[in-house]
């Protein structure tokens, strides 16, 4: 499919938010898929590569990798701070035949090859190609070619790793303004390469790529799409936002806009309900949930 630039990508966005066919860029509502095609919820925290998964299993301190036929390949961790070993892993990543891993209580990035052999270690004191600075207190990681954006707790703002030439860039300040982030949680970016983070307090600031602030969505408050306590986000090919809030077994999604679309309810196989924690797309375009059966205490 032909790459869209920015002005045709909004438009064609704005065509399907209004159900009508732009022909000059050749698209049309009815070839669009507004919503996953379908959601997949679990009670496993599971990252998707090319066609192995991975399991962060956080109060283990351990990373599984699992094969497409279901079959344990391997298992990385054990408690520790040495190569190898973690402090409350929190994220995984496939990024071509390598395997990041975020801790949160290591505060580092680690990266495995496809054997699960231990290759780097980003960001922590005393590592000597920490990029710049201490990966102080990180809550979340997206990796995209060799960039790694992490949203951090401690600095309130996203700081992006460039592993090409180790320089670090950052993304957002503290504050309650209007493009002043709380404590950033997640981080997501869409198809025009704009960065989408999302503040535990429910709102989602977007940045173009140089770090200009361009609008902000979603939020508290007594209306249709509000969010109470967000947990992560997921952006699919269209530029739709998903927004897991933990506080309530619902997902809430949002146009390339900001505009509210819909609101998914969130549920386990027997019906219950399920608080969502965790986002992320299956190869096949499932939109898996990692979630529990409570909201948090």
């Amino acid at each position: 499919m032909t790459r869209l630039n920015r002005r045709d990508f909004l438009a064609v966005s704005a065509a399907a938010a209004a159900g009508t066919c732009l022909t000059q860029v050749t698209a049309c509502s009815s070839e669009t898929t507004p919503l996953p095609t379908r959601i997949e919820v679990g009670e496993r925290q599971l990252f998707f590569g090319a066609s192995d998964s991975y399991e962060v299993l956080s109060n283990d301190h351990a990373v599984r990798r699992i094969n497409a036929n279901g079959d344990l390949t391997f298992e990385l961790g054990g408690r520790g701070n040495g190569p190898g070993e973690f402090n409350l892993p929190l994220v995984a990543a496939e990024v071509g035949t390598e395997l990041y891993v975020l801790e949160g209580g290591g505060s580092r990035i680690q990266r495995f090859d496809a054997n699960g052999q231990w290759i780097a270690t980003h960001g922590a004191r005393g590592a000597g190609d920490d990029l710049g600075r201490y990966l102080e207190a990180p809550r979340n990681m997206t990796v995209v070619g060799e960039r790694v954006y992490v949203a951090y707790g401690f600095d309130y703002n996203v700081q992006v790793l460039h592993l090409g030439d180790g320089s670090v860039q950052e993304l957002g300040s503290r504050g309650t303004g209007r493009s002043e982030l709380n404590v950033p949680v997640a981080v997501a970016i869409d198809p025009l390469g704009d960065v989408h983070v999302a503040d535990v307090v429910g709102k989602v600031l977007v940045f173009d790529a140089g770090g200009r602030f361009l609008r902000r969505y979603a939020g508290r408050g007594d209306w249709s799409g509000r969010v109470m306590y967000l947990s992560d986000l997921a952006i699919d090919a269209q530029g739709l936002s998903y927004i897991a809030d933990g506080y309530r077994p619902k997902l809430e999604v949002f146009d390339i806009f900001g505009g509210h679309q819909a609101t998914l309810p969130v549920a386990f196989d027997d019906g219950s309900p399920a608080y969502p924690r965790h986002l992320a797309w299956k190869p096949d375009g499932t939109l898996y949930v990692y979630a529990l059966p409570g909201a948090p205490a």
